[in-house]
């Protein structure tokens, strides 16, 4: 850009003002005079960014967490599901419903942390987001919480997510394996490490099926050179994608999920355990 010679009459202050409406075509305040930017990867916008699935190897990465917890002594031997639609028409004023999904388990997360950290307890934990016709949109959560906490976290939750825990155990088929709560209904349900599965599966570390049910919305089969082939990179899959599994719990496909502008936010990993 070539400067104009100004008259040695201009004053500086008006010289200032005539380079600055020639350097900034555009606005970059908005009319608050705030700067148009958005500090945290957790706020929406309209170009939010979407995924039909996990990325190829987040189950394999996930597992390595799960190891990497039961290395340090805090294995992930609990989890928590939620179904975000059945939780919200439960109650039409629940304190979630106006959180975005984002926010909403940043929030979750951020608690039981805290709830964790006052009985002196390590938050190891990864978490995920899916979406099937049957449960809408729901979320995963693996975390360690001591045996002797197991009962004491249930009632936690039943107090954070509102909707009150049944009564009494649910039967087959409804319950899922290692349940030990549900909510009336059940939008919400907490399991624990089934130990006889451990050992029966090749004598798998504690955390490892969590981690493999986690990160089951990651793709059985991918791309390679324009030809679609089974997921190797996938460890836990079905037989028919060449995997070791008889149904196909670890090969549903899963539906769009929105994340923000700055990440996708379809999984995350405790910060210890990313290592």
């Amino acid at each position: 850009m070539r400067l104009e010679k100004y008259d040695n009459q201009k004053s500086g202050s008006d010289i200032q003002n005539i380079e600055n409406a020639d350097l900034r075509r555009e606005p970059v305040y908005n009319t608050h005079g705030r700067a148009c930017t958005i500090s945290s990867s957790y706020e929406t916008s309209s170009d939010n960014k979407t995924t039909s699935g996990l990325k190829v190897g987040t189950q394999s990465r996930l597992i390595d967490s799960a190891r990497k917890a039961y290395d340090d002594g805090y294995p992930i031997n609990a989890y928590l599901s939620v179904r975000w639609d059945s939780l919200l028409r439960y109650d039409t004023c629940h304190p979630l419903r106006s959180m975005e999904t984002v926010e909403r388990i940043r929030y979750i997360v951020e608690l039981i942390r805290k709830w964790l950290a006052y009985r002196r307890v390590q938050f190891s934990y990864f978490w995920s987001r899916e979406l099937t016709p049957s449960a809408g949109e729901h979320w995963h959560l693996g975390l360690h919480i001591p045996e002797k906490y197991h009962k004491a976290f249930a009632k936690y939750i039943e107090r954070l997510l509102v909707e009150p825990a049944m009564k009494n155990a649910r039967n087959w088929p409804q319950i899922t394996r290692g349940e030990i709560a549900c909510s009336e209904w059940s939008s919400w349900h907490i399991g624990v490490e089934d130990k006889k599965r451990n050992k029966k599966k090749n004598k798998k570390f504690p955390g490892f099926w969590i981690a493999a049910y986690t990160g089951k919305a990651e793709p059985s089969q991918r791309t390679f050179r324009g030809k679609l082939v089974n997921n190797e990179l996938k460890p836990v899959r079905g037989i028919e994608f060449g995997g070791t599994q008889k149904d196909g719990r670890y090969d549903a496909e899963q539906g769009i999920i929105s994340g923000t502008e700055c990440r996708e936010a379809r999984y995350d990993i405790a910060r210890a355990l990313k290592s």
